[in-house]
């Protein structure tokens, strides 16, 4: 089996830019398929990216979901997160990429907070309407990217992304039925970020409201607030997500993924997937498998 292809940013430099790269989605695939993987198959990218459909609804998958985006609509994908293009839609507009090295070059340390919840995409799930956005962020960048000097190019580029990111933080907060108070966020942030690192050795969540310093009636609230879910339920999806990503994009053996996510017996670690996905861990790698 192959494992899932671990996709790093193309180390050149896009016009003189470092760490940022502007792909017209047409030309990805009109001198055929990359050689180090498919498009078409589920594959992890190592840097941000925003999927811009300026025509036809297409579908796009990111994390084992299945996502319609209708004209105008702009698909927010992390850096860590797995994706395919889907072999029968057409793809037109453009894919914005960029690495967490430009963020913290070029954007201000309040816009990365201000939009740091666009890039949670435990919280973020539908494309963003926002087609006049797209339209001047391009322009934007067409002009930036004309500056002959290449300081000025890269700043440039940065001010017209810190623009568009933080319009787009404003589209989906308007998107909201209500938008959770900020402390509730910083609160989750926090939270998931204790998750992220000390899964393997907890999954109790009276644990992690003892290391955030608030009672467990506290972090509920806050879970609820922010994700629709108990903050326990916030952990099984954490970490279900974590184990189908180890299952399809590794070789580890299932024993293997089990210590990893902090089971003591494998037999554990399969009740638990399969009890909350209805497939073994196997079943969901053959599934997968390439």
């Amino acid at each position: 089996m192959k494992k899932i292809p671990q996709i790093a940013f193309n180390r050149r430099t896009h016009k003189g830019v470092s760490g940022f790269e502007l792909i017209g989605l047409p030309s990805l695939f009109q001198s055929g398929l990359p050689e180090d993987h498919d498009p078409y198959a589920f594959h992890r990218l190592e840097f941000f990216a925003i999927l811009i459909n300026l025509e036809a609804r297409l579908i796009h998958k990111v994390d084992f979901q299945q996502f319609e985006l209708r004209q105008g609509d702009a698909l927010i994908i992390a850096s860590g997160q797995i994706h395919a293009f889907d072999p029968h839609s057409t793809y037109q507009g453009f894919l914005v990429v960029f690495t967490e090295a430009f963020m913290n070059r070029y954007l201000a340390k309040e816009t990365l907070s201000h939009i740091n919840q666009l890039y949670n995409f435990h919280r973020q799930t539908d494309p963003i309407q926002a087609p006049e956005l797209h339209t001047s962020f391009l322009e934007d960048l067409d002009l930036a990217l004309q500056k002959e000097n290449e300081t000025s190019r890269a700043c440039l580029i940065g001010a017209a992304l810190t623009r568009y990111l933080v319009l787009l933080k404003e589209r989906e907060n308007d998107s909201l039925t209500e938008m959770p108070p900020q402390e509730d966020l910083l609160l989750f942030e926090n939270f998931r970020q204790l998750l992220q690192e000390n899964h393997p050795q907890t999954r109790n969540a009276a644990d992690y409201a003892d290391q955030l310093f608030v009672s467990y009636r506290r972090l509920n609230q806050v879970c609820k607030r922010v994700v629709k879910q108990t903050a326990k339920q916030f952990i099984d999806f954490y970490l279900l997500l974590e184990a189908k990503r180890l299952i399809v994009s590794t070789g580890l053996s299932f024993k293997e993924i089990s210590f990893q996510l902090g089971f003591n017996e494998p037999t554990n670690f399969i009740k638990y997937f399969k009890k909350r996905t209805q497939r073994t861990p196997a079943n969901f790698r053959a599934h997968y498998k390439q």
